[in-house]
């Protein structure tokens, strides 16, 4: 008996998935309008329900990677689709774990049927079989091509070719492949090389980049962007303080191509117009040292000290003079009428007087509760954030590490004392920043654990040695006490005139009166 295609048992409702990525090479993968057709048309042959049409423009190559695919696979357990359209296997799956996932679907019978407009698939033992070697098949060429992919990205960085990355004041030549400098004109008669090269040069001289930027777009610097769908839609692109830092902080500009954990040297290899030396790059890179070394200290009380006479926060700062140096705040507002000045010896003493004053009462400790549960809610839901984020990128590092490895599994013996370098060196990245995740996953575990109001009896000794630990702790635990009980303290030229406590902290002082100037502070 001949297989006839009419009797064959058809599902009640069909959805059609059709996916085009970048990684699919033009010749061998159809257009999503093609496949499109060509699955219309098996619905209009014969004669399906279509209830679902669904387009994708992601790889397949990692599972849990297409969330329209991922729901339809929900879609299909909830018997919502039984039959599936498709141009090829390859469309639903290049990994295995979504490839069993399908053959599950077929097993269970949630899948009721499945059509492709490549190839003829029957729902039967063999069908599954042959299924099943496609998906091998199409995860087979995936694999073979992401390693020619990086086989032929490591031979161009040889031979002084880039993947394409985008270069400041640089153009890449369609007939070698190398980078030249960018001889368009723009606004006067400098050319985009002209002005990225000035842009050093003011660098060089230690300008800040805030006005390399101006600089750079007033003399016309733009990069054009095409958008992904329409060739006539595009975006020009100015310079920011962010992408010169990055240009500033990238060794191409003298001659040095870094791409993929690999480095060549242009000069070496080709006719390569570089912007400055080697020298001069250092000497750049040593200037942002310094300025990072030059970070501000972590003087304590900051943004709580405001003037009274113009409201602005005063600054800290530890002048020399008097036989020593003492930590002082001042007002920094020239316009200011006031002369608010301070030295935080008096801010602490002040501090201390208050923090003395506390009592604790069962109602006192209730809205301490209170206000700690709104407060702990708070912060759960940024510790979870963060938390989520170091788990994303540690899937992600596991993942990398994991193709790493099995790239270079099959050629260790192979491999020359500088391949081996490469390799171990970025097998060392990686799980360096393996554990720097697990270790912050850690904390945050060990920070959410913690996070729980103290009882009635720890929180009144903790109250009554407050004052203590202000006089007598660092001065990150200083900052820590007041920035926890403290809105803000007023300065009326070198005295504390009001001062703004938190609640419910502000409901545990015996005398309020003290806020104001008081008694209790002389």
């Amino acid at each position: 008996m001949f297989y006839d295609p009419e009797n064959e048992e058809k599902a009640k409702n069909y959805a059609i998935y059709v996916r085009k990525s970048n990684d699919d090479p033009q010749k061998q993968v159809r257009s999503i309008e093609d496949q499109l057709i060509e699955c219309q048309e098996l619905v209009d042959r014969y004669k399906l329900n279509l209830v679902k049409v669904i387009e994708e423009e992601r790889s397949a190559k990692r599972a849990s990677k297409r969330p329209r695919f991922t729901q339809l696979l929900k879609d299909i357990r909830a018997r919502k689709i039984d039959g599936l359209i498709a141009w090829h296997p390859d469309r639903l799956a290049r990994n295995m774990k979504e490839a069993g996932e399908i053959i599950d679907l077929l097993d269970e019978g949630y899948l009721v049927d499945l059509k492709f407009a490549s190839m003829h698939y029957v729902n039967d033992y063999n069908g599954k079989v042959a299924l099943g070697i496609t998906f091998v098949m199409s995860k087979q060429y995936s694999d073979k091509l992401s390693v020619d992919v990086r086989r032929a990205l490591q031979r161009s960085l040889k031979e002084g070719k880039s993947a394409g990355q985008f270069k400041p004041g640089y153009c890449r030549s369609n007939l070698t492949g190398y980078y030249e400098p960018d001889e368009s004109k723009v606004v006067g008669e400098l050319t985009m090389f002209e002005i990225v090269r000035k842009a050093w040069e003011m660098r060089i001289d230690k300008v800040n980049l805030e006005k390399i930027v101006n600089f750079m777009n007033e003399a016309g610097y733009k990069r054009v962007i095409k958008k992904k769908k329409g060739l006539r839609a595009k975006k020009n692109q100015l310079m920011s303080a962010q992408k010169l830092s990055s240009m500033f902080n990238d060794p191409f500009y003298y001659g040095l191509l870094v791409q993929g954990g690999e480095a060549q040297n242009l000069l070496e290899v080709c006719d390569f117009t570089p912007v400055v030396t080697e020298d001069e790059f250092l000497s750049i890179q040593s200037i942002a040292d310094i300025r990072r070394k030059r970070r501000k200290h972590s003087f304590p009380f900051r943004g709580l000290l405001i003037c009274k006479h113009c409201g602005r926060n005063l600054t800290a700062g530890a002048p020399k003079g008097g036989g020593g140096r003492y930590l002082t705040y001042w007002c920094y507002n020239k316009e200011c009428t006031g002369s608010s000045s301070i030295r935080a010896q008096e801010v602490i003493r002040v501090m201390g007087k208050i923090l003395s004053n506390f009592k604790l009462t069962e109602k006192e400790y209730e809205k301490y509760l209170q206000a700690t549960k709104k407060e702990s809610f708070k912060i759960k839901q940024n510790l979870y954030k963060e938390k989520s984020f170091y788990a994303k990128r540690l899937k992600v590092l596991d993942q990398e590490i994991e193709e790493l490895i099995e790239q270079w599994m099959f050629r260790k013996k192979d491999l020359d004392e500088k391949e081996k370098e490469v390799y171990e060196k970025n097998k060392a990245s990686y799980e360096s920043g393996i554990k720097k995740c697990q270790d912050l996953i850690k904390k945050v575990d060990r920070q959410l654990k913690e996070l729980k109001p103290m009882d009635f009896k720890k929180l009144l000794n903790t109250l009554k040695t407050l004052s203590t630990s202000l006089k007598h702790g660092t001065g990150a635990q200083k900052d820590d006490i007041a920035q926890n009980l403290f809105l803000n303290l007023v300065i009326d030229g070198s005295q504390v005139a009001t001062v703004s406590l938190k609640e419910p902290f502000m409901s545990m002082l015996n005398d309020p009166k003290i806020l104001n100037g008081g008694p209790g502070w002389i």
